[in-house]
């Protein structure tokens, strides 16, 4: 799959394995393993960021992600850690608008 310099809320639950929506709740809750970027009102974020945080390399040249070194147990690219994340209830939000 080719990627562009950057993602939506949607491309990174693809990576992640979880919901657009959760995504935007971690964001909410200042969870979110990446930070994203704001353009006006739109969130996206760094492709070579994300694919890192699950240990994948980023080669913009080619817009292609490669496996790279193992992400450390306990790193926020951890996926025991970004499950804890998502499914954690204590560090669930709620949408009040």
């Amino acid at each position: 799959m080719k990627f562009g310099l950057t993602m939506n809320a949607e491309q990174v639950g693809e990576i992640w394995g979880c919901s657009a929506w959760t995504i935007y709740q971690m964001v909410g809750a200042g969870r979110c393993p990446v930070e994203p970027l704001r353009l006006g009102r739109k969130l996206v974020w760094p492709t070579a960021s994300v694919l890192a945080s699950v240990g994948l390399h980023f080669d913009p040249a080619t817009g292609l992600a490669s496996v790279g070194d193992e992400t450390p147990p306990g790193s926020p690219g951890d996926i025991a850690t970004l499950h804890s994340l998502t499914t954690d209830p204590t560090r669930a939000t709620t949408d009040a608008g």
